[in-house]
């Protein structure tokens, strides 16, 4: 595979990088007391860093008309695309302001390498700098060698008050994980404004308040489907649910939706994403129906799917006082391969 200059592109058919388990001890790890120096000409400790942060790190980011760290730099499944990676969160950076979340890149080059890189990209919010490698040892972050340089791999995790709540890894495509992590953090603004509400003492719920509840059911679906969490999913649906999906069989119960769609993250990267159109509340009945956006991407190479299709669905509140999906139709094409590169 030839390296393409741009350096704020993807090429296609990069090798994509596998799971191996190193970033599974990581969720409910509080970060260690380290002051890093910043682009920002500050220096940071993370683990001081009050509310939500999603930290996104990285291997290394290149420069313009610069060679590659080594020349089959883009055959190393998951080094490609830091540029990429990096700008996916400059280009939201007011989103993830909106929702009081404060962003950190981070990687194991100099500080002066990463200023330049800010300066060039524009970057708003600060990148850290792991070059003595205190973090990434203290926290046993996985790493690639290089050339004989240690590197971060490529992963993002959300933390709140110093304590990782939330762990992506492997990251790919690159380019996409800004989004990611953006939905996962409005996932926990709804699912925190949905709790919050529903603790109301001594009045009914408002539709708006149900709404806003079914919008966080959404987001947390789309969120666990994003992590590969499978299991679950089996809290989000009513032991008797349903779904009719365009040219399958249908499923039904719980268990079927774990195992199948189990079998399906296990082989790719599926993201969602779901725009309603129409909300109807009933009483411990909702209606709701929108256009549900699919794209998956095969773990093991090969050209990304997309597909599009109208949905259907049907929830009921439980006597928990919680919303669960009860039944669902989607009626659409099946995926195609896309003629663009994967990003």
């Amino acid at each position: 595979m030839a390296r393409t200059s741009d350096i704020h592109s993807l090429p296609p058919n990069l090798p994509v990088p596998q799971d191996d388990g190193r970033a599974a001890h990581l969720p409910g790890t509080s970060l260690p007391s380290l002051s890093l120096v910043a682009t920002t000409g500050e220096r940071i400790d993370l683990s001081r860093v009050r509310g939500l942060a999603v930290v996104f790190a990285y291997p290394r980011t290149g420069q313009p008309n610069a060679p590659p760290l080594v020349p089959d730099w883009d055959l190393i499944p998951g080094a490609r695309g830091c540029t990429p990676h990096t700008c996916s969160f400059r280009d939201l950076a007011t989103d993830f302001e909106a929702l009081d979340t404060r962003i950190f890149g981070l990687s194991t080059q100099e500080p002066d390498y990463q200023r330049e890189l800010a300066e060039r990209l524009h970057l708003s919010f600060p990148v850290v700098s792991d070059a003595e490698l205190a973090l990434t040892n203290a926290l046993r972050l996985p790493t690639l060698t290089v050339a004989g340089q240690v590197l971060i791999a490529r992963l993002a995790w959300i933390q709140r008050d110093g304590v990782i709540e939330q762990v992506l890894y492997p990251v790919f495509p690159p380019d996409r994980n800004g989004v990611d992590m953006l939905e996962r953090v409005r996932a926990i603004r709804s699912a925190e404004t949905g709790s919050s509400r529903s603790q109301a003492v001594g009045r009914e719920r408002t539709d708006d308040e149900d709404r806003t509840a079914i919008d966080a059911l959404r987001d947390r679906w789309v969120m666990v489907v994003a992590s590969g969490d499978v299991r679950a999913l089996a809290d989000l649906v009513t032991p008797d649910y349903e779904v009719w999906t365009h040219g399958a069989p249908a499923l039904t119960g719980p268990e079927m939706v774990v195992a199948t769609m189990g079998a399906a993250l296990a082989k790719y990267f599926v993201s969602q994403a779901y725009e309603p159109t129409e909300t109807i509340v009933a009483g411990d009945w909702a209606f709701q129906r929108g256009i549900e956006r699919i794209r998956v991407v095969p773990k093991e190479g090969g050209p990304a799917q997309e597909h599009t299709q109208r949905a259907m669905i049907i929830l009921r509140r439980g006597a928990d006082g919680r919303w669960r999906y009860a039944r669902g139709m989607t009626n659409g094409l099946p995926p195609v391969a896309t003629s663009k590169p994967v990003t």
